[in-house]
């Protein structure tokens, strides 16, 4: 029997509409590429759904790494030269079988020389390419500036210092520093001046930790390369500044948006890392429970409307509304964004970036938009009412709206967009739904034990006192610089109207009665979603009182 191609498979499995696959079948034509790379560069499919199908293809069996976690002794049994040559994760030993994680099933070549240089009988699973990447990294250690490249790095520049060589070990400092918070996999570089130190600090799922301490006198050459990255004025210490900086390191695009401050010791500067090539999330890694994704899932395939996203600032909004996008059909579709910046660039997605100085602000970019016969339009952030005004015009007028806010609840967006000046009356007939959300580490897989919770938690938790509960932690390890945490997942809590909400609404009620009664109509609050969360063993209730309170 021949073999069902790639894109008849994906279509069999659902995974794909013909109309996308014949889209896709023309523009492999004119690139000349493989239909799978044409096809996850159209965003048409994901890795997960190609490494399915592949698995279908070849009748071998495919394994999830997001939820299976390889035995350690499986990782020992195969070295990490081995690994990176063939692209394999050891994901389990049995007696003298050892089965690995590929991506190319069909290289029956690369089996046999595993199974002659491991002294191994090989048995391969399919999976995920960019799993097996992070987790070879993850498991045998990151390629990359390691923590004594970064030391020997500002001796470098120490050794430099007062002297006419200084400018070549600081671009070497600086690049070093921005590459080690990458492979550390942070977000953001604090550079903080003291009365005798300059601490620099790394902010790793969502906390700050200190990563070095330098001698206060490489301050102003450190913070002055920086600020010449950024194309700002050195000789200006005394008012903020705003800048970015675009690298390559490692051959992954960079985007660092830099900020400056004045402060009594110095200039503070802080450099916000967005890695433009990073896994875009699907809604089903996001974190939602099984209700909150069936409905999320109907209202983003709504024809018209407005759905907002609030929390405060590095909360996931971005990245949700991202997942929404990734969702939605674009071949029939006009999907369009007004943006500050570009986070994720996706494919047959009309991105615009604003530019206040130029005049092009979220306003006038979505009044352009709307010129532009759109069915989808994201706006990065509603800041003031002309912005409002234009994304209630835009869901009133037949069109889906993302957007995000900054409110610490999902009633509070109600008031808070009346605050800024929308008349109540039009968000019943507009807003589909708010929803907040935060950010809450994962406990490391690494690590994890189970517990009897104290009296204490079990209060927290409102569980039983008298009974007991069984509760996850991490022990800390090498994997998650003993934190006992890797990684974060999201935490919602989504309102939706109905009659008695409106009714609230229409007559201006206070964001604490509207939120009563969205709890009473069955809505899940951030607590209680995080509650769930600790007792399914995500999290933990450290956790809880650090986020949620």
């Amino acid at each position: 029997m021949a073999k069902k191609r790639l894109g008849d498979l994906l279509v069999d499995m659902g995974f794909l509409t013909p109309a996308k696959l014949e889209v896709a079948l023309k523009e492999q034509k004119r690139t000349g590429e493989l239909l799978g790379q044409t096809l996850e560069r159209l965003g048409f499919t994901s890795p997960e759904k190609m490494a399915l199908v592949l698995a279908a293809q070849a009748g071998i069996p495919f394994v999830n790494l997001k939820e299976v976690k390889p035995q350690l002794e499986a990782i020992e049994a195969l070295g990490e030269d081995l690994a990176r040559e063939f692209h394999v994760l050891p994901i389990e030993l049995k007696g003298n079988t050892l089965v690995v994680a590929t991506d190319n099933p069909y290289d029956v070549l690369a089996v046999d020389r595993l199974k002659e240089r491991s002294g191994r009988d090989i048995e391969i699973r399919v999976a995920e390419p960019e799993l097996i990447s992070s987790l070879i990294d993850e498991y045998y250690g990151i390629k990359g500036v390691t923590d004594k490249d970064l030391e020997l790095a500002i001796q470098e520049v120490l050794a430099s210092l007062g002297g006419e060589g200084l400018e070549s070990p600081l671009v070497n400092f600086v690049e070093k520093l921005i590459g080690n918070a990458l492979k550390e996999g942070c977000t953001d570089i604090h550079i903080d001046p003291g009365d005798r130190v300059t601490r620099i600090k790394m902010r790793l799922d969502g906390v700050l930790y200190q990563k070095l301490a330098v001698p206060k006198d490489l301050h102003p050459p450190i913070v002055n390369r920086i600020k010449i990255l950024a194309e700002l004025d050195i000789s200006e210490q005394r008012v903020p500044q705003d800048g970015r900086i675009g690298m390559n390191i490692g051959g992954k695009n960079i985007d660092i948006r830099v900020s400056t401050l004045p402060t009594v010791r110095g200039e503070a500067v802080v450099m916000r890392l967005l890695d433009k090539s990073r896994l875009l999330l699907g809604l089903e890694d996001l974190g939602f429970s099984e209700e909150n994704y069936v409905r999320f899932k109907e209202l983003i395939n709504k024809p018209f409307g407005m759905i907002l996203v609030t929390g405060p600032t590095g909360s996931g909004k971005t990245t949700t509304l991202y997942a929404a996008l990734s969702s939605i059909d674009v071949v029939s579709k006009n999907v369009m964004t007004i943006e500050d910046p570009v986070e994720y660039e996706l494919s047959m997605v009309r991105q615009s970036q604003i530019n206040p100085q130029a005049g092009f602000t979220f306003a006038s970019g979505l009044r352009s938009a709307l010129r532009q016969d759109p069915d989808v339009i994201l706006v990065g952030e509603i800041r003031d009412k002309e912005t409002a005004d234009m994304a209630i015009r835009a869901a009133l007028t037949g069109h889906l709206l993302f957007s995000t806010l900054h409110t610490n609840d999902a009633a509070g967006t109600i008031t808070r967009l009346i605050d800024i000046g929308v008349s109540p009356f039009l968000l019943p007939s507009t807003l589909l739904a708010a929803m907040a959300q935060r950010l809450v580490r994962k406990v490391c897989n690494h690590c994890k034990e189970s517990y009897e919770a104290s009296p204490k938690e079990k209060e927290i938790l409102g569980a039983p006192t008298d009974q007991p509960l069984e509760l996850v932690r991490g022990k800390g390890c090498p994997y998650c610089r003993n934190t006992g945490y890797k990684g974060r997942m999201a935490v919602f809590e989504m309102l939706t109207m109905n009659p008695e909400i409106e009714e609230l609404v229409l007559n201006n009620a206070p964001s604490s009665k509207i939120k009563r009664a969205a709890v009473e109509n069955g809505m899940t609050d951030l607590r209680h979603d995080c509650i769930s969360k600790v007792l399914a063993g995500k999290t933990t209730v450290e956790e809880l009182i650090r986020v949620i309170g």
